[in-house]
């Protein structure tokens, strides 16, 4: 309807684009990456929770030869723990920690007695009892 009223060359041209005004532009600058520098440790020391999962399950194998190659269930496990810092000296940590650590080393499987639901740990073999094995 209003088609023929204006001709092109009578339409005012909107505002300069975004892009072409001077005090915004499409993309900022990136902030400059900080630079990396080698850096070497003296001392390695493992993670306190992971050495004492693997203490948790070395004193296992070596006191409990009969849970060996069979599964824990966690409460016990959790006993032998506070046990086992009492004895050492350890500040104890949350068992969720030492459980995901001793996870890691084991298999642990989620299991179903009646109604209620426990977890519980496979405990491998020592690896030194492996290789005096292997050795004639």
């Amino acid at each position: 309807m209003l088609r023929g009223l204006l001709r092109r060359d009578e339409i005012e041209p909107l505002d300069t684009p975004a892009a072409l005004s001077p005090n915004l532009s499409p993309k900022a600058s990136p902030k400059p990456r900080a630079r990396s520098f080698p850096l070497a440790h003296i001392y390695r020391a493992e993670p306190e929770p992971q050495a004492q999962a693997a203490a948790l399950l070395s004193e296992i194998q070596l006191y409990a030869e009969d849970a060996v190659g069979k599964y824990v269930p966690q409460t016990e496990l959790q006993r032998f723990y506070g046990e086992l810092c009492a004895r050492e000296g350890w500040q104890p940590k949350h068992w969720c920690v030492i459980g995901r650590e001793l996870g890691g080393l084991t298999h642990k499987v989620l299991k179903k007695r009646g109604t209620k639901r426990f977890m519980a740990y496979k405990i491998p073999r020592p690896k030194i009892q492996l290789a005096a094995q292997a050795s004639p």
